[in-house]
């Protein structure tokens, strides 16, 4: 039996993973700073500031995704990255939705 071949990563692969986990941090602790996640309320400008950051960090991880598909060529990667923008993203729109009305 072959022994397995474990891929190896390089460093600019491994670049993009810690970008695409910094973008996370921005798509969801920051708007938890600016919105604390237990108010039934907030005011209009913070949550649309608040629900900006989660678009931002959900568009850098949908790009780190299309990027990894770009340099390796497989589903996964692209699947690493847009699965998670779309549920951050969905999920934003339905806390800043739940914090305006």
């Amino acid at each position: 039996m072959p022994p397995v071949r474990w891929p190896h990563p390089g460093w600019p692969t491994i670049g993009l993973i810690l970008v695409w986990f910094l973008a996370l941090l921005l798509a969801a602790l920051v708007p938890a700073l600016i919105v604390s996640p237990t108010a039934s309320a907030a005011p209009g400008s913070k949550v649309l500031l608040a629900f900006l950051s989660t678009v931002a960090g959900a568009a850098i991880m949908a790009g780190v995704g299309v990027v990894l598909h770009r340099m390796h060529n497989t589903p996964i990667a692209w699947s690493f990255g847009l699965v998670p923008a779309i549920t951050v993203f969905i999920g934003g729109i339905i806390i800043a939705m739940t914090k305006l009305f």
